[in-house]
């Protein structure tokens, strides 16, 4: 049952629609901006929940692969409350995989990288330079020709990788939305 279902999923995530090509979003070498923000906390889903809210500017930068197919690399500052700190990172190992649709375009985003903090207060976070890695589901629409909003629900994870302490980690849901243009 899991095979198959995830052999259906990935049927489903690589369809295209006839016509969805002929936008300048799937072409190949078609790149864009978007300045993106939004916030979020930390959800009990791994070893410890230590009770975190963070605000987040998340600027981006994609450039088309191939149809339905976008690399994106991600800048992320972000403030933390409860404790305090702050988090400068970078992804630059991200990608949108475009589902579907003509208007509305639902995608998954991927993405990994590296950040600075000070949050090793907490005993999820056991020194000042982690990894970051998330997964989102998102949509996008467009407002005129290449200018776009999107809106994208994500799990956010910040980890050491087993390099220092218990590598407990904080795992944040997140809500992002952004403005683009291309």
């Amino acid at each position: 049952m899991g095979r198959f279902s995830l052999g259906l999923a990935t049927a489903l995530l690589l369809a295209q629609p006839a016509g969805a090509q002929e936008q300048p979003l799937f072409q190949p070498g078609f790149t864009e901006w978007t300045l993106a923000g939004g916030g979020g906390f930390s959800v009990d889903i791994g070893p410890s929940n230590p009770q975190v809210q963070f605000l987040s500017f998340t600027p981006q930068w994609g450039r088309v692969l191939r149809p339905k197919l976008e690399y994106v690399v991600e800048g992320n500052l972000s403030r933390y409350f409860g404790p305090g700190g702050v988090l400068v990172g970078v992804l630059p190992v991200g990608f949108r995989i475009y589902t579907g649709g003509t208007h509305f375009l639902p995608y998954i985003s991927l993405g990994g990288g590296l950040s600075y903090t000070n949050l090793n207060q907490l005993e999820e976070v056991d020194r000042n330079v982690n990894f970051l890695l998330q997964l989102g589901f998102g949509v996008r629409w467009p407002v005129r020709e290449r200018h776009y909003w999107l809106i994208e629900g994500r799990l956010h994870h910040i980890s050491n990788a087993g390099s220092a302490g218990k590598n407990l980690g904080i795992n944040s849901a997140m809500l992002v939305i952004g403005y683009g243009l291309g």
